[in-house]
């Protein structure tokens, strides 16, 4: 995985070292969201979400990114996220932690008045540790996945804008796709999911 990071970082500067480039530093803090997975079939405990009946199950994360920019449009890079989650439905709910290292690449696919638009993708590994309660006595449930870790692949999109030449702001959605023992409790789906949105603030060295 080191190599891979490493690799990721110094092939675009020696490939593109003739063309403009730079490296920059991302900072990105945000909201987290259990989504609904409607793959995950239980009929007595289904799956977890972070809005279930208007509980305010919304936790945070922050993102530190390093990156270099190989072409006007695509960016490559590595990032590291450490974030908490939690969601409910009607019988159990949930609370955990995480953290996950990345390789990604974004790709400027227009601007408008200054506003440029990009989609996003990333790979990489997730650790998670997580507690499952039931819901009418908050009394712990003996779980069989509280700690794990897993492959990861992550898509999105978003918006910036430079306010100088060297700092850029960002909004963005990240949609992140993990293993089913992400909640606490594995179903046998294969997948779990939660949304990341953020703001960003971008400085280029």
């Amino acid at each position: 995985m080191k190599r891979i990071l490493l690799a990721v970082l110094l092939i675009p500067t020696i490939v593109f070292s003739q063309s403009k480039g730079d490296y920059f530093v991302q900072y990105n803090y945000g909201q987290v969201f259990d989504r609904y997975n409607k793959d995950d079939l239980n009929p007595y405990s289904p799956d977890v979400q972070s809005e279930f009946q208007g509980r305010d199950d919304i936790e945070m994360g922050t993102r530190y990114s390093f990156g270099y920019c190989i072409s006007d449009q695509i960016t490559l890079g590595v990032d590291y996220m450490d974030a908490q989650i939690s969601g409910a439905n009607a019988i159990e709910y949930y609370n955990g932690e995480f953290n996950e290292k990345n390789i990604f690449a974004n790709y400027e696919m227009g601007e408008s008045n200054g506003i440029t638009f990009f989609g996003t993708i990333s790979y990489g590994y997730v650790e998670f540790s997580s507690k499952r309660y039931f819901m009418f006595d908050n009394a712990e449930i003996s779980l069989n996945t509280a700690n794990g870790t897993s492959k990861k692949f992550a898509y999105g999109g978003g918006l910036s804008c430079k306010l100088h030449d060297n700092l850029e702001i960002s909004l963005s959605i990240t949609n992140s796709i993990l293993d089913d023992g992400f909640d606490g409790w594995d179903y046998g789906s294969g997948s779990d999911q939660y949304l990341y949105k953020s703001f960003g603030l971008r400085i280029y060295l």
